[in-house]
């Protein structure tokens, strides 16, 4: 079947009509120096801007994951609380490494060496092995695709974690709190606040 991979300012947003889409996932995330020869080829092949945009974009995302500004509250609320404790409930670990896999598309390595510095449990027998289960990436670790938006309604309901970590958000009414980008304009003029400006879109 032929494949077709949608690439919107240099990021991948979809690879369709292939049975193989988890496979083309798995093969960038454990084995980029193929990985990016292959989907380059297809890019190009279907005239799509050059595809090394995207991986110039890996250093952008991944410093946005670092620091909380991914655009996904919930993300950002838990990468802001490990920075400054250094600890995170075994829900939120788990997040933060199954959505920079699968949503941003970091690959699993570029993370493990940042979180290994963060958490004041660090054991290196362990560590390893959990980053690789959260990205989906190991012998038996099903893929995990976290919804960010589903379990900050599901976890943090009245938008209490979310606005104690990311201040930016604490005007905003508790029914856009964890998808901001749908605040209509009306409302972000009457609030004072951005998308884009004060907390990334």
């Amino acid at each position: 079947t032929k494949a077709v991979v949608f690439v919107l300012s240099g990021r991948i947003l979809a690879v369709t009509g292939s049975t193989r889409i988890d496979a083309v996932r798995g093969l960038l995330q454990t084995r980029p120096r193929i990985a990016v020869p292959f989907l380059a080829g297809m890019a190009a092949l279907l005239g799509f801007p050059p595809f090394s945009l995207f991986f110039s974009e890996v250093g952008i995302l991944l410093a946005a994951w670092r620091a909380g500004e991914t655009g996904y509250p919930l993300v950002d609320a838990a990468m802001r609380q490990l920075r400054a404790t250094g600890w995170l409930p075994h829900a939120l670990r788990a997040l933060i490494v199954g959505c920079a896999s699968h949503a941003l598309w970091l690959p699993w390595q570029r993370l493990d060496h940042f979180l290994a510095q963060q958490w004041l449990d660090y054991e290196p027998g362990v560590h390893l092995d959990q980053v690789q289960q959260h990205a989906g990436v190991g012998p038996d670790a099903p893929p995990r695709l976290p919804d960010p938006v589903a379990l900050g309604r599901a976890h943090d309901p009245t938008g209490a974690y979310v606005r104690r970590w990311l201040p930016a958000l604490r005007a905003l009414p508790t029914d856009y709190l964890h998808q901001p980008w749908l605040l209509p304009e009306v409302e972000q003029e009457r609030l004072g606040f951005r998308i884009g400006t004060h907390y990334p879109a």
